[in-house]
């Protein structure tokens, strides 16, 4: 007996693990975890933790832009070495950058950082929210095209 083995398109596979090719066609930012973040509502402010591995606090940088946070992590190595008369030059670059609308305002002057164990954890007080004021509404006789 002889059977016929006939190749099943991309398509019809159930999940992208299951076809050889499917790794081709992700997005590249996959193969880092840098950048990756949780935000926390903590009662009293906002905590956001970034997976910045390898990073040092001198290679990250935080904004605050109204409510938009900007998160960013840039490094680059370069290694040279003299092996019996052929030089060597490795070089390595790594960056992310990550924009974040925050659901609320905050201090701004009251931001905390802290880089420990290659997690950036922000710590965003939250600013008091204005309660609702009442408007009072005149009953006068004057008409706006009088004043």
């Amino acid at each position: 007996m002889h059977r016929h083995y006939w190749p099943v398109p991309v398509r019809e596979y159930s999940g992208p693990f299951n076809h050889p090719l499917a790794d081709l066609f992700r997005p590249m930012h996959f193969l880092s975890a840098a950048g990756s973040l949780d935000l926390e509502d903590a009662g009293d402010a906002l905590l956001v933790k970034v997976d910045a591995p390898g990073f040092s606090a001198e290679q990250l940088s935080a904004e605050l832009d109204g409510n938009i946070l900007t998160i960013a992590g840039s490094v680059s190595e370069a290694e040279e070495q003299n092996r019996e008369g052929l030089l060597v030059r490795e070089r390595r670059s790594r960056a992310f950058s990550r924009c974040l609308q925050l659901p609320e305002t905050v201090k701004a002057d009251e931001i905390s950082t802290t880089l420990e164990a290659g997690v950036l954890t922000i710590r965003l007080p939250k600013s008091e929210v204005p309660a609702a004021h009442k408007i009072a509404i005149g009953t006068g006789t004057k008409s706006v095209s009088e004043t």
